[in-house]
């Protein structure tokens, strides 16, 4: 549905997702976590990035309760909020949470693995930028 832009269907779906796993297991169960990550992800995609924190937000709360503090789920919506703050252009919030996930994807899955050098971009992209204002 994203990809044809029928992005008022994909949204309905994406709640009706995040609707049926709260149903199902509850507001503090990883399932919820998965659709308030879709929604996060979706609302980013079309460049609402307050929202997409918003969820973001929502599923790294989820996380954080029944996940060990590096997992690289954690890692991932970290970035994931990096990257929206980024798109907002404050950068040091961006970079707060770009190291998060860089140094969680470190410890988690080591400094060679792909996501560890994706969220080293970011760091050094946020940084960059933070040089320039």
């Amino acid at each position: 549905l994203m990809d044809k832009k029928r992005f008022d269907e994909a949204l309905q779906m994406f709640q009706k997702s995040l609707d049926i796993r709260l149903t199902y297991y509850g507001n503090m169960h990883p399932e919820a976590s998965i659709s308030y990550g879709d929604l996060g992800l979706f609302y980013h995609s079309t460049k609402d990035y307050k929202k997409a924190i918003e969820m973001y937000e929502k599923s790294l709360n989820i996380l954080e309760s029944v996940m060990e503090s590096i997992h690289p789920d954690i890692a991932t919506v970290y970035l994931n909020i990096g990257s929206a703050f980024y798109e907002l252009k404050k950068y040091e919030v961006a970079l707060e949470n770009c190291e998060k996930a860089k140094t969680i994807f470190e410890e988690s899955l080591g400094a060679q693995d792909p996501q560890t050098d994706a969220s080293n971009l970011w760091v050094y992209n946020c940084k960059d930028a933070l040089k320039k204002i």
